[in-house]
């Protein structure tokens, strides 16, 4: 797997911590691994779809990326 090369923008990863179709760790955190300029955002409570458990969150988070 590997580095993954070339991203050019910023990068944030979002994943709920409580997530029971996708495992943190294994997905998010290995993404961010390969991604070493990238940041990493585990939202504790928040399950697969974030974005309606937490859609402040994740719009500040968007937000936030120059």
């Amino acid at each position: 797997y590997g580095r993954i090369p070339g991203p050019t923008m910023p990068v944030a990863i979002m994943a709920g911590a409580g997530d029971m179709i996708v495992d943190f760790d294994r997905h998010s955190g290995r993404l961010h691994a390969a991604l070493p300029d990238s940041t990493l955002h585990r939202l504790e409570g928040g399950g697969h779809m974030i974005q309606y458990s937490f859609p402040g969150e994740v719009a500040r988070l968007v937000a936030g990326l120059e």
